[in-house]
């Protein structure tokens, strides 16, 4: 795992993504791991909305600008996975306008989609992943500090 992700990489890995379409490129961890560190580029498409049951997000927006919609209901949710559903929109979610610099905090279960058709949204994405719906221990985690 590494513990400083340089600009540049960041940078590398950016310049790779395919266009019109959504690329996720993993830069620390692995994507079973209890958290890792990924780069999700969108450009010029609406990706399909998500619900993690078991994983919390938090998104930096490096650059670009787009929609994001946060909350509501899967509309036609599919099982990508053990606790991952795709669906093709949402319904009842607020829709918030995003541009470089933002952070976005999805905690798990809650649904989320994002909009860049006409544009290109670059993300770097932390994600914590929890067993069971339960977040990690510190047998698992040894570097938290627990007071």
């Amino acid at each position: 795992m590494d513990f400083i992700i340089t600009k540049e990489k960041i940078t590398d890995v950016l310049a790779q993504a395919k266009s019109q379409s959504k690329t996720p490129t993993l830069i620390s961890g692995t994507w079973t791991s209890s958290h890792f560190v990924a780069t999700v580029v969108v450009d010029d498409c609406l990706p399909a909305a998500e619900i993690h049951e078991y994983a919390h997000d938090v998104w930096y927006v490096i650059d670009g600008k787009g929609i994001f919609v946060l909350g509501g209901t899967l509309n036609n949710p599919q099982s990508n996975k053990l606790g991952e559903w795709l669906g093709e929109s949402i319904t009842g979610g607020e829709s918030i306008k995003i541009k470089e610099g933002d952070v976005i905090d999805i905690p798990q279960g809650v649904a989320h989609q994002l909009d860049a058709r006409g544009g290109r949204l670059e993300l770097l994405i932390v994600k914590i992943n929890y067993k069971n719906g339960q977040q990690p221990t510190h047998s698992e985690t040894p570097w938290l500090i627990f007071n």
